[in-house]
């Protein structure tokens, strides 16, 4: 089976020669593209805007806590997607209701502050279905999307944290030597949950960069 995973660009080319139900319409993202200089040239659109801290529900400090905060989210940051007869997770939290992705930081931060130490990896490595699922329980008692495969994430990524970085991705942030390419190779190596690939048609995809190396 060939291998692709390691180079994203490849990954992308390959599947899109292939794909049988999806094609790109290149007209249509050079289009997209020319709007968005348009956008950024005459002011619509702001490269300084953080569109997460306007939300705020993301840390806006720096500090140890705030790095694991980052992790958690972003190791949990999938598939929020509902069925069509089922409700959306929304979740209400100092008077403001967030949606998706946004709903989840909105429940881990009301969380932390019921003194429940859900961004420790001592904690969560140990945490139930049951209990996620009451953490991150949303507005009329709908429940996040995926809990299993949430919790399944969190043991995870606690044991590798425990195992080989003293409990706090702060730690793999300092080998990584202030290079993101090294980080994100050591996220991808060391946090199986992160490696976004997959067999497609007899060869590994992925949209990961699992090494240094952004040759093809």
């Amino acid at each position: 089976m060939t291998d692709l995973h390691k180079c994203p660009k490849s990954s992308g080319k390959y599947i899109a020669s292939v794909a049988e139900h999806v094609s790109i319409d290149e007209k249509g993202v050079r289009k997209c593209v020319d709007e968005i200089l348009e956008r950024i040239i005459d002011g619509r659109l702001s490269l300084k805007l953080n569109l997460y801290k306007k939300v705020g529900e993301h840390p806006t400090t720096v500090e140890d806590k705030d790095v694991d905060w980052v992790f958690l989210t972003s190791a949990l940051n999938f598939s929020f997607w509902k069925d069509d007869h089922k409700p959306q997770y929304i979740v209400t939290y100092k008077g403001k209701t967030q949606n998706g992705y946004m709903s989840m930081c909105a429940a881990i931060n009301r969380t932390l502050e019921e003194g429940i130490p859900l961004t420790d990896p001592e904690f969560y490595g140990k945490i139930t279905e049951t209990d996620l699922d009451k953490y991150f329980i949303g507005d009329d008692n709908v429940s996040c999307p995926m809990i299993k495969q949430r919790v399944d994430c969190l043991h995870e990524i606690a044991k590798v944290l425990l195992d080989n970085y003293q409990g706090s991705f702060v730690n793999c942030l300092k080998k990584c030597d202030g290079s993101a390419l090294k980080l994100l190779s050591m996220v991808t190596q060391d946090f199986p949950c992160f490696d976004d690939s997959a067999n497609y048609k007899g060869k590994k995809s992925g949209f990961t960069q699992k090494s240094t190396d952004f040759s093809g």
